[in-house]
């Protein structure tokens, strides 16, 4: 099974080696707090929207974030980015940290607003990029109406 996994991610690798630079989409892991997965779709050459995944308060958030493209250190391979969206959370807590235990047995819709800005690295000769941003939210419901531990990390693999 793992050998097989492997030849499939070492083809795909191979394959798209050519196409490093000219991709529109790419997913990946994001790591920060509560983060799981990213994907990123290119509008065109200066934008983006881009889907996040994350896993926290005992329940799961989904986000959407459009985000534009400015050039960095002179060099084609590195960008700032900038942009906000909005996302959903369905959580079990109410954005409180460290209830008591056993004492939220509901399920909280928690709607809000995002922030995001960052740097993206494309990798030349390879179909990857990287990048490192800061996403602090808003949120309309709940306890906690501002959560500033948005420090974020992603790889994601380009097509």
């Amino acid at each position: 099974m793992y050998c097989r996994l492997l030849a499939l991610v070492g083809g795909l690798l191979i394959s798209n080696l050519a196409l490093a630079q000219d991709f529109r989409s790419s997913a990946g892991l994001r790591l920060s707090w509560g983060g799981l997965a990213t994907y990123k779709h290119k509008l065109d050459a200066k934008s983006a929207a881009e889907g996040i995944v994350a896993v926290r308060w005992g329940g799961v958030e989904i986000t959407g974030l459009y985000e534009r493209y400015f050039p960095a250190f002179g060099n084609e391979d590195f960008h700032w980015f900038a942009g906000g969206g909005f996302h959903m959370g369905f959580h079990g807590r109410n954005n409180v940290i460290n209830p008591p235990e056993g004492t939220n047995k509901t399920i909280y819709l928690n709607p809000g607003a995002d922030l995001i800005g960052g740097l993206e690295y494309e990798f030349p000769n390879l179909p990857f990029q990287a990048s490192i941003d800061y996403k602090p939210s808003f949120h309309f419901t709940g306890v906690r109406w501002f959560v500033g531990e948005g420090l974020g990390f992603s790889m994601r693999y380009c097509w």
